[in-house]
């Protein structure tokens, strides 16, 4: 089937790299901020974001400890928006 939108889901600078040579159509970096969905694994941080995605050529959606009110300062630091699994879900 035709698909509208491929996406990877990426966590360093070589997947990075490596979906941009694909010509996905964005990723989803993670784990910025630390996630209550991935305990002790290391968050890049914001600013490693910015670093990372810095003249990169596909939209970018952060993932990790996200939430709605995360979306402004994400935008402002490179990310196209964010990506959320367990905020999406808390009512």
């Amino acid at each position: 089937p035709g698909f509208k939108h491929v996406a990877a889901s990426c966590h360093n600078a070589e997947e990075l790299h490596q979906a941009a040579k694909l010509g996905l159509d964005f990723v989803v970096l993670s784990p910025v901020q630390q996630s209550l969905s991935h305990p002790g694994t290391p968050a890049m941080g914001v600013d490693g974001m910015k670093l990372l995605i810095r003249d990169y050529p596909l939209p970018v959606y952060a993932l990790g400890g996200m939430h709605y009110d995360h979306l402004t300062t994400m935008q402002a630091k490179g990310a196209h928006g964010i990506a959320m699994m367990r905020a999406a879900w808390q009512t």
